[in-house]
């Protein structure tokens, strides 16, 4: 739905996240997504060199489509960061440079975790779920709420984004597009656009607990149709530039 897409800012980046880690809350994994994260080779870079030794993150991955191999400075970010596995999404013909790419990260002793040739066959039903067109659902509460509960995304997913903490990456990109509303309640948590003298790092933890511990739906999920039940045949989105 990006009509001109951009990489992030980095600035914008590094310092949300730092805020984010002022509050002290353990992050188990930092996933380092697209589109194509390699298409913003420098950022990688900064990020993994910036918090080598942080010990509130866990690890960190990369999910990859292939189609672009790792710099010598990014695989020597890599190595420096010791705590960093890529993920291939593997789409057969369309991941060009995958092969490439997994030598040199083999080679380099960074791990890797490729998706298998069956698993990414149509017959095997692993094709992507679309949750409908961001746009506002008129369910029964208990209907958003049945989603909700049943959302991996809400659990796992959670986004950081111009500056702000989202539940999760659909309600990011909806609210950035201007397709969800802002300033709906329990949408996210500021990271950046505030007072100082208005946040500190326990007040952070607990806003940050509130949105991913809350157990209603926050008024955002009104803009997704889980139970749509549309699948999606998956690369779709580089198929087109084949």
């Amino acid at each position: 739905l990006y009509k001109s897409p951009q990489n992030f800012d980095q600035d914008i980046v590094l310092k949300s996240f730092d805020k984010l880690l002022s509050s002290k809350c353990y992050i188990s994994t930092v996933n380092l997504m697209g589109g194509e994260p390699l298409l913003n080779q420098e950022l990688i870079q900064k990020i993994l060199l910036r918090y080598k030794d942080e010990h509130q993150i866990g690890t960190f991955q990369i999910i990859s489509n292939g189609t672009i191999v790792p710099s010598k400075e990014t695989l020597d970010a890599m190595k420096a960061n010791g705590r960093i596995y890529v993920i291939f999404s593997n789409y057969g013909y369309l991941s060009k440079m995958q092969e490439k790419a997994v030598e040199n990260l083999k080679r380099n002793n960074i791990e890797v975790v490729l998706v298998e040739e069956d698993d990414i066959k149509k017959e095997n039903n692993t094709l992507w779920i679309d949750y409908g067109d961001v746009k506002h659902y008129d369910f029964p509460r208990e209907k958003h709420q049945k989603m909700f509960e049943e959302c991996k995304d809400g659990k796992f997913c959670t986004t950081l984004l111009g500056g702000k903490l989202f539940i999760c990456t659909r309600i990011a990109h909806g609210v950035n597009l201007g397709l969800i509303p802002k300033d709906l309640q329990r949408c996210n948590v500021e990271l950046l656009n505030r007072e100082e003298k208005e946040i500190d790092g326990e007040k952070l933890r607990k806003e940050c607990m509130d949105l991913l511990n809350c157990n209603v739906f926050p008024p955002a999920c009104e803009y997704c149709n889980r139970d749509a039940g549309i699948l999606v045949e998956r690369a779709e989105q580089i198929k087109k530039f084949d």
